[in-house]
C-alpha cells in the first residue's frame, strides 16, 4: 500500500527598516527634514507587531492535523464503496478531528446490543486494524495520529468510540503472531487464512487456496464472468503479462508469510487464473 506524506509549509517574513539623523543645534529650517525620519521609527515598531499575528497560524499549523484532514478527503471514494455493503443497516461517514481520523457508523434502526459486546467483537478482529493505522501514520508521517471507529445509535447518540493508536497497533501486531502449523495443509485449511483471502472476493472473482506436495501454496483466482474461448485466451495473456510484472515480488511476500507460520525450510508459491467452471486460463510461474 502506498504511503503518502502530506506536508504543509507557509512562512512569510516582513521587515521594515528605517534610519534617522538629526542635530540639537541645527537651525529651524533644517528641523523639518529631520522630523519625518524621527516619526518613522516610532511608527514602524507599532506597525510590525500588528502584522505579525496574521502570519502566526501559518507558522504554527500542525502538519499531522492537516494530513489527517486530507486523508479523510481521500478516503471518501473508498467510503462510497463501503456504503453499499452497509446499506439499510448503517450510514457511514468519515472526517478529521485534529490528529484523529474518525470513521463513523450510524445504525439505521435502534441498536439493541450493548457497548461491551460491540467492543468485544471489535477486539476479536483487532489485528485487522494494524494496517489501517500504519497507512494513516505513514500518510501523516507521524505516529501520534489516531483512528476512532465511532458507533452512533439511530437517534445520533454515541454508543462507542473505539480508539486505534500507536500503542493499540503495537499490541495488536504482537498478538497477531500466528502459532506455527505443523504442515502446509493445516495452514491452508485454517479459518484465519481463509478469512483473510475471502476479504478480496466479490461478484466477479473468488479466491481459492490449496496446497500441493506439502510444500507448494496454490492461490487460484476464479473469475465468475461469462467468457467465450477467445476472451478466455485473451484474458489469460493479459493476466500473465500483469503477473510477470509483479509476480516475483508477490511470490516472495507469500513465501515469507508461509514460512513464518509453517514449519517448513522452504515453500513454492503458484498463482492461477481459472474460469467459473474451474478451467485453467493462466498460471504463474508457467509450467
Amino acid at each position: 500500500m502506498k504511503k503518502l506524506i502530506a506536508l504543509i509549509s507557509a512562512v512569510l517574513m516582513l521587515a521594515a527598516l528605517a534610519a534617522c539623523t538629526g542635530g540639537a543645534d541645527a537651525p529651524a529650517p533644517t528641523e523639518a527634514p529631520t522630523a519625518a525620519p524621527t516619526e518613522a521609527p516610532t511608527e514602524a515598531p507599532t506597525e510590525a507587531p500588528t502584522e505579525a499575528p496574521t502570519e502566526a497560524p501559518a507558522e504554527t499549523a500542525d502538519p499531522a492535523e492537516a494530513a489527517v484532514e486530507e486523508y479523510a478527503k481521500k478516503f471518501l471514494p473508498q467510503l462510497e464503496s463501503m456504503k453499499a455493503l452497509f446499506a439499510g443497516v448503517m450510514e457511514l461517514d468519515c472526517y478529521a478531528e485534529g490528529r484523529t481520523f474518525v470513521l463513523e457508523y450510524k445504525y439505521v434502526d435502534k441498536f439493541t446490543g450493548t457497548p461491551e459486546l460491540l467492543r468485544k467483537s471489535l477486539d476479536e478482529t483487532a489485528e485487522g486494524f494494524v494496517s489501517m493505522y500504519e497507512e494513516l501514520s505513514g500518510y501523516a508521517d507521524s505516529d501520534e495520529v489516531m483512528i476512532v471507529l465511532r458507533y452512533l445509535d439511530s437517534d445520533g447518540s454515541k454508543i462507542l468510540d473505539y480508539l486505534i493508536d500507536k500503542e493499540f497497533a503495537e499490541i495488536a501486531a504482537a498478538a497477531s503472531v500466528t502459532e506455527k502449523f505443523d504442515s502446509l495443509e493445516a495452514f491452508v485449511n485454517s479459518d484465519e487464512l481463509k478469512r483473510e483471502f475471502a476479504e478480496d472476493d466479490d461478484d466477479e472473482m473468488r479466491t481459492e487456496i490449496s496446497e500441493e506436495n506439502g510444500d507448494t501454496l496454490v492461490i487460484t483466482y476464479v473469475y465468475l464472468n461469462d467468457m467465450t474461448d477467445e476472451e478466455k485466451t485473451l484474458f489469460g495473456d493479459l493476466w500473465y503479462a500483469a503477473m510477470a510484472e509483479d509476480g516475483v515480488e508477490l511470490i516472495a511476500e507469500f513465501r515469507d508469510m508461509v514460512l513464518s507460520c509453517v514449519d517448513l525450510s522452504d515453500c513454492d508459491v503458484v498463482f492461477r487464473a481459472a474460469d467459473k467452471d474451474g478451467n485453467l486460463m493462466a498460471q504463474y510461474p508457467a509450467e
